[in-house]
């Protein structure tokens, strides 16, 4: 990536690899990008400081190994993270993606995949001040298309 500062080219900056989506804060300060595909261990958002040189930090997009699955949600991992929207005020951002149950199957917990329970839409909420998400607020959507644009 290189950040782009008052017109002139910035120094290249890393921010890990298969970026998809790219938000920049409404002070200017700090860019964040979504990683399009997810490891095992769940989504990932990028943190770059625009004003410093320092590397990125990561905010992991956890697993949801509790909920149960059903007819309205199911388990699974954030995957397809899409491009996030920074509300106006920059409290908080929204990442669109699919949650992919990963935790389910013959080979996994004996039970079948079903169109409800194997990969659903999915938004998760972003606190811009503690770079963490607030997994509460999660909208996991029932019988809709892949979350793509917020």
């Amino acid at each position: 990536l290189e950040v782009w500062s008052d017109g002139s080219l910035g120094a290249r900056r890393a921010v890990g690899a298969g970026v998809r989506g790219l938000a920049i804060t409404p002070e200017g300060d700090r860019l964040i990008a979504s990683r399009f595909l997810s490891a095992d261990s769940g989504g990932e958002l990028r943190v770059l400081d625009l004003n410093e040189s320092r590397a990125s930090r990561a905010i992991h997009l956890a697993p949801d190994r509790a909920t149960q699955d059903g007819e309205d949600r199911a388990r699974g991992l954030p995957n397809y993270l899409g491009a996030l929207s920074i509300s106006p005020d920059g409290a908080t951002a929204l990442v669109p993606a699919k949650k992919d149950n990963v935790y389910r199957g013959a080979k996994r917990d004996g039970k079948p995949l079903t169109f409800e329970s194997s990969v659903r839409a999915l938004a998760m909420q972003i606190s811009i001040a503690r770079e963490q998400e607030d997994t509460a607020s999660r909208i996991d959507f029932n019988d809709r298309e892949g979350a793509r644009d917020i």
